[in-house]
């Protein structure tokens, strides 16, 4: 005469559910409940959406700030410095395509006198800069758990033509004091 009346049956954490909050969940496809009263099951997202997400990366090292500030401030000194020597190449120039010993400077010439001063502290400018990429690429360098390629690069880049700079001033100083 009394039949057992059949509890409704919750679906598993993984089905995706439609009912709302304070309604009855409908029963799974499977007949399974495994969900108790009080637990939210989760919701996943769809099949293709899943297969877009980005697989976890293992975890490695980053690279250097500093070292990347120092790579991307001595390449961008190098360049500066180049087309500051090509320019100041081009003012001396005697008009044949060189610099002789010839070339001279009127000092009446006040546009002249503006332009080199420029030239000059453009080389100053990029010297300094180039100081500044060597010591942040030494920087990056000293840092533990980082990266080194970059700030190797930046210092790299940036002491070649500080030396060379030093190198060249060196010989001036002494070729001056010896026509003396």
């Amino acid at each position: 005469m009394s039949e057992n009346p059949e509890k409704p049956k919750t679906p598993k954490s993984s089905d995706s559910l439609t009912s709302k909050p304070g309604q009855p969940v409908t029963p799974a496809a499977d007949g399974t409940d495994n969900i108790q009263a009080g637990d939210v099951p989760e919701q996943t997202a769809p099949p293709e959406e899943q297969e877009q997400e980005d697989p976890p990366r293992p975890p490695g090292l980053k690279h250097s700030g500093p070292g990347i500030a120092s790579f991307i401030i001595s390449v961008t000194m190098l360049l500066s410095g180049i087309a500051l020597l090509v320019i100041s190449t081009t003012l001396l120039s005697d008009g044949s395509g060189g610099i002789t010993s010839d070339t001279f400077i009127d000092p009446r010439d006040a546009g002249m006198q503006q332009t080199l001063l420029r030239i000059g502290t453009g080389f100053l400018t990029v010297l300094m800069m180039l100081l500044a990429a060597a010591v942040l690429g030494i920087l990056g360098l000293a840092q533990k758990q980082r990266k080194k390629w970059f700030a190797i690069l930046g210092t790299v880049i940036s002491l070649i033509p500080l030396v060379a700079f030093i190198v060249l001033y060196l010989i001036g100083l002494v070729l001056g004091s010896l026509a003396v």
